[in-house]
């Protein structure tokens, strides 16, 4: 059987801590080498990046570093990246992942079996490495949220795409034009996803170990705000219902607070409601992607989202402005 020919994507900026462990396992992945082109592309790094890359690939003719200078069209930081980076790529099908990333041997062969004419992006999981308390945190906060959006793309509701751990086919990247064609957002792949669902592709979204990624944990609650807000600054342009959302999440605290004083029985409804749905979850996915879940921790994993998502919220509404990789936006 002819295997298909995959281009991987990779987007790097002052990642020297990260990048090895990324190349690492790119070199691991359990595929054809003369089917396979890595694609790593060095974002004016001001750190050691670059030429820990250089090293790596040196005799590794699948792997391909390229210098970014300049921008492409629309797309800006990262997107820019991906889009030249793409441009150069030939493969079949694009396999995109962070370079603060490490995927499984498995990770190109575990997307095939998915693969369909009118399928045009698939994503799986990624997790956080529970690496400290706070790495346990943002660990359940992703394995929560994936598990979400994995329930709602089973039912055929299409939220998003996890942009560092997703396939997409070069017949539906060309037909949205691409990234230097798109309107430039904060969050990529998810302004790819929605153009991709505008052209008539079809989404899947994946949970299974054969893809399951895993990221590093972000070391303190600055950079993790940060985070947040350029989530919610892209999502909240694109689709009501996260506007909705994040009204909800910020209402929710004060009306807890509220209803303990008010209504004991409202208070205890909201309080039970919310933790046997998030208890759900993280017991079913974790037992689906073999996972620990961290019984202990889940008490700390409630007052946590509590207080952390009213804080994000907050500092998206008085602070809008984006910082990532030393670059606002």
């Amino acid at each position: 059987m002819l295997q298909n020919k995959i281009s991987i994507l990779v987007a790097a900026r002052n990642e020297e801590k990260y990048i090895l462990g990324c190349l690492q396992a790119l070199e691991r992945l359990d595929y054809p080498r003369e089917n396979l082109e890595i694609w790593v592309g060095n974002d004016q790094s001001t750190d050691q990046t670059a030429e820990i890359i250089a090293d790596f690939i040196a005799q590794k003719p699948h792997f391909h570093l390229v210098n970014i200078t300049e921008n492409r069209g629309e797309a800006k930081g990262k997107a820019n990246v991906l889009a030249q980076l793409a441009q150069k790529a030939s493969g079949d099908f694009f396999l995109i992942t962070d370079a603060d990333t490490e995927v499984p041997p498995t990770w190109i062969k575990g997307f095939m079996p998915h693969l369909s004419p009118k399928t045009g992006i698939i994503t799986g999981f990624t997790l956080v490495r529970p690496e400290g308390f706070l790495g346990i945190m943002q660990h359940l906060d992703w394995l929560l949220g994936l598990g979400l959006i994995h329930f709602q793309a089973v039912m055929g509701v299409p939220l998003t795409a996890m942009g560092n751990n997703m396939l997409i086919s070069r017949e539906a990247y060309w037909a949205t034009g691409g990234y230097a064609e798109l309107p430039f957002s904060v969050t990529e792949d998810f302004a790819l996803f929605e153009a991709v669902l505008q052209k008539g592709f079809s989404f899947k979204h994946i949970c299974q170990k054969e893809i399951l990624a895993q990221t590093h944990a972000l070391p303190n609650l600055k950079e993790l705000l940060a985070q947040r807000k350029r989530w919610l600054k892209g999502a909240i342009k694109i689709r009501w219902f996260w506007k909705l959302f994040a009204v909800l999440v910020l209402a929710f605290l004060p009306l807890l607070v509220l209803a303990f004083f008010v209504q004991k029985g409202l208070f205890w409804f909201l309080l039970c409601t919310k933790t046997v749905f998030d208890f759900s979850i993280l017991v079913s996915y974790s037992f689906r992607i073999g996972k620990p879940f961290y019984l202990l921790f889940f008490p700390f994993y409630e007052i946590y989202t509590w207080v952390f998502n009213f804080m994000w919220l907050l500092s998206y509404l008085f602070n809008p402005k984006i910082e990532w990789k030393k670059r606002q936006f």
